[in-house]
């Protein structure tokens, strides 16, 4: 297996209004008769709300170190929040890449990286009826394209041959936790402890895993620098990709190597748990990075607490009920039914689309008859 140095080479509608229906009122008799109290009307118990108790924080810092002169570390972050079907829904996308190659273009790499997996995932944060497989899926196929981008990238420009980058991706959807990963960035699950989620594809990491070396020697290693794995170096390319449920309170934190090599894990953990504000974390774990020699470029990215939400009343699972759609169910509305009918629906966000449409303009899904 090729091993690869970071420093070069290889070593709606219109809702439907209600009907009102005009009530002719009686003629009141003349005499007094004693009215009796109407019963209070029952109301009708709506569907409970499933909300988070407090928004998650975002906070996230790239800076290019104390030795380097040139950031090679590339960040996306996307927080996206909505409300459907009485349902809050949160949802954030974050990507950490760290270049490789030095003078062969390495932050070219690594921002061609976090352009194309962010660019592949936002579709998949609009749409509300994604399942965890379909995350799963488009990461994977996110960092192939990331890999065929770069790849075709350098074909056309000789000063970016040889450049590669290690990149580690998230999807938080509610409790679940989805990864993408290559290389030896990170992704680290805190609460009251903190547990590394991700392998590193290194040398050094597969000297641990036969127990030839020590997680103390590892730390110093002279050749801890050499990855095994890395986006833009090879046409095939393979992607590790899981899911992870989280719990209440629990912290995600994303970085690359130029944190971990100059700053322990136990502190990493007392920095995010102690701040207000995990942007006040990010930016103490970056400068104390750097007070300790900030050899490296230094990236990371934080997210938390996790807010599992409560659900309430159990939503129907099926098509989305779009307001003309509901219109058709009931025949309330002939004249819009008409109109409707004409129209292709889509199966997955539930908007109308031309009659000719192959595909959802809103998300891209198939159109069928």
């Amino acid at each position: 297996m090729a091993h690869h140095s970071r420093d070069g080479g290889f070593s709606d509608f219109p809702v439907v209004g209600p009907v009102f229906k005009k009530v002719l009122s009686k003629k009141k008799d003349k005499k007094k008769t004693k009215m009796k109290k109407k019963p209070p009307e029952e109301v009708e118990e709506k569907p409970e709300r499933i909300t988070y108790a407090e928004p998650m924080q975002v906070g996230y810092k790239s800076d290019v170190g104390r030795i380097r002169s040139l950031d090679e570390d590339s960040i996306a972050v996307i927080d996206f929040s909505g409300f459907y079907e009485s349902r809050d829904v949160k949802k954030i996308f974050a990507v950490v890449a760290d270049g490789m190659g030095g003078y062969s273009k390495g932050e070219v790499a690594s921002h061609l990286a976090t352009k194309t997996i962010s660019e592949n995932i936002l579709p998949l944060l609009l749409d509300k009826r994604v399942e965890g497989k379909d995350f799963q899926e488009a990461l994977r196929e996110s960092f192939r394209k990331a890999n065929e981008k770069i790849m075709d990238h350098a074909l056309g420009h000789p000063e970016c041959i040889g450049m590669g980058t290690t990149a580690s991706a998230v999807v938080i959807d509610g409790a679940q936790l989805y990864v993408g990963h290559v290389g030896d960035t990170r992704v680290y699950v805190i609460k009251n402890k903190i547990t590394q989620i991700t392998k590193d594809h290194s040398l050094v990491q597969g000297l641990l895993d036969k127990e030839e070396i020590t997680p103390e020697e590892a730390r110093n290693h002279p050749q801890k620098n050499v990855i095994t794995r890395a986006i833009g170096v090879g046409s095939k390319l393979e992607v590790d990709v899981f899911c992870k449920t989280l719990e209440e309170g629990d912290y995600v934190l994303l970085c690359c190597d130029g944190l971990v090599n100059e700053v322990e894990d136990q502190e990493i953990m007392r920095m995010v748990l102690d701040s207000e504000r995990l942007q006040d974390a990010c930016d103490e774990l970056v400068n104390l990075a750097n007070k300790r020699g900030g050899r490296d470029n230094i990236s990371v990215v934080v997210i938390g607490p996790i807010e599992v939400p409560e659900a309430g009343e159990v939503i129907e699972e099926g098509p989305p009920t779009h307001p003309v759609v509901r219109a058709l169910e009931h025949e309330l509305v002939p004249d819009i039914a008409s109109e409707a009918r004409e129209h292709k629906w889509c199966p997955r966000c539930g908007q109308p689309n031309e009659p000719s449409a192959e595909h959802c303009f809103i998300c891209g899904a198939e159109l069928k008859e």
